[in-house]
């Protein structure tokens, strides 16, 4: 089973709240699928999940990568882990724009599935290659890219057993 989600794109608390409680959601429906199928249910979910953090007033900010450790944290539960990217990056809103490239796209798996090794820059071997808007050199093509297509990258990936 995939599922495909776009959660909350807000650095305030009310999108932070609602990204953290759709990942456990979804990595909590891993327990339902494995009660369906009577075992470890073949299962993923993937896309721009916007881990972007949370501004909070009074120096109580949570950033970006503390979501993911959360995340990352609790899908242990669930025996699901996020695959590595070839790219840190996979989000850009253009040369226009002074918001920085982000990390917010992002496959979480269970873990007994393997997948493809695909080969990144420099040489770095993951599971999901990060394409498109990244393999752009320069501000004119990346604008071009988002123009035609998105701001976010293509995530690619193959399951290579069940």
């Amino acid at each position: 089973m995939v599922l495909f989600l776009h959660l909350a794109s807000s650095i305030v608390p009310r999108g932070f709240g609602l990204r953290d409680d759709m990942v456990y959601r979804a990595l909590k429906f891993r327990s339902t699928l494995n009660n369906a199928t009577g075992g470890a249910a073949n299962y993923l979910f993937l896309g721009d999940l916007n881990s972007m953090g949370l501004e909070y007033p009074y120096s109580h900010d949570i950033g970006a990568s503390n979501e993911l450790k959360r995340w990352d944290r609790r899908s242990g539960y669930y025996d699901m882990k996020r695959l590595s990217n070839t790219y840190d990056v996979s989000w850009f809103n253009g040369s226009g724009f002074s918001i920085p490239d982000c990390n917010l796209d992002h496959v979480y798996a269970a873990k007994h599935l393997t997948f493809k090794n695909l080969r990144g820059p420099a040489r770095i071997i993951t599971a999901v290659d990060v394409r498109g808007r990244v393999d752009k050199t320069t501000s004119a093509s990346k604008d071009q890219w988002i123009s035609k297509y998105s701001d976010l990258s293509l995530l690619y990936l193959e399951v290579q057993r069940v």
